[in-house]
């Protein structure tokens, strides 16, 4: 996207063309900061729910004045050469159909509401058990919860869990794919999801900006690389860590211990990704 804006960006500030994206993201606010560090200056909308049912991205459409898509996954050279430069045949706002309501959830996520949200798509799960979008959605709300002071126990899990059962349903959904795969193991990624964000802030502060701030950092898996092809991964046997005793126990359970698997359940001879998640005890 940062090598089309730059070809873009002199067109966008004259105001011959207007540029708006769509995210699919579960934290925005790391499009926020990436934004911020590649200079891309146009409004971000943000479909954490994936609510316009895309399979995969990244996707572009064409729209005229009249609000008309021209054409799909457009080339610069029609861009530039023929878009811009015929103008649209129908200068008037379309008149378009109202919006198919939201299923059940969709608006308690949107306000925040975490626990009317999953109990609803619960609900929705529970009816359409073959619905790979309903377990996706209820992944994402798990998830929202656990990022925040709400968060219960077994919400992280819950989210994989969700997520896990979304592929299965659709695994030609790259969106529900990628999610997943955000909090995989390593030999299951494509790519170092969020690799970048060090770097980002590092280049903001140099330039004088002030980074903009993170809901929860990323983590472990999050900005693991791919494992090389052709290593291979040996069973050890299982072994007493502390064979003497000589580390302290948490007798009282001052420090809160959860330990997430991704995907789950797991296959035999499969890769899992193991998150192993430390917080103090309240009420220590």
């Amino acid at each position: 996207m940062p090598g089309w804006y730059q070809k873009l960006k002199n067109l966008q500030e004259t105001g011959k063309l207007q540029i708006v994206g769509l995210i699919q993201e579960q934290h925005p606010d790391r499009c926020r900061l990436f934004m911020a560090w590649k200079k891309q200056r146009f409004p971000i909308l943000v479909d954490t729910l994936n609510r316009v049912g895309v399979h995969a991205i990244p996707m572009m459409w064409a729209l005229d004045e009249g609000g008309i898509v021209v054409e799909t996954r457009p080339k610069m050279t029609w861009l530039l050469k023929v878009f811009l430069g015929q103008g649209s045949k129908n200068t008037k706002p379309t008149q378009l159909p109202p919006p198919l309501p939201d299923p059940p959830g969709v608006r308690a996520f949107l306000a925040g509401k975490w626990k009317k949200a999953i109990a609803l798509f619960t609900q929705s799960c529970r009816k359409n058990q073959e619905d790979g979008r309903s377990f996706f959605r209820l992944g994402c709300a798990f998830r929202a919860r656990f990022d925040r002071k709400q968060r219960k126990k077994g919400d992280f899990q819950k989210a994989i869990d969700a997520w896990t059962r979304a592929v299965a349903l659709s695994p030609q959904n790259y969106i529900f794919r990628r999610r997943l795969q955000q909090y995989g193991p390593r030999l299951n990624k494509p790519y170092p999801f969020y690799s970048w964000v060090e770097k980002a802030r590092r280049e903001l502060r140099k330039r004088g900006e002030i980074p903009p701030p993170l809901l929860t950092e990323p983590k472990g898996s999050e900005l693991a690389s791919p494992m090389p092809k052709g290593i291979s991964v040996r069973n050890s046997p299982a072994r007493e860590p502390d064979p003497k005793g000589k580390v302290p126990r948490d007798l009282k359970d001052s420090i809160g211990f959860e330990a997430v698997l991704a995907p789950r359940p797991a296959q035999p001879g499969s890769n899992l990704a193991v998150h192993l998640i430390f917080r103090p005890n309240p009420a220590f």
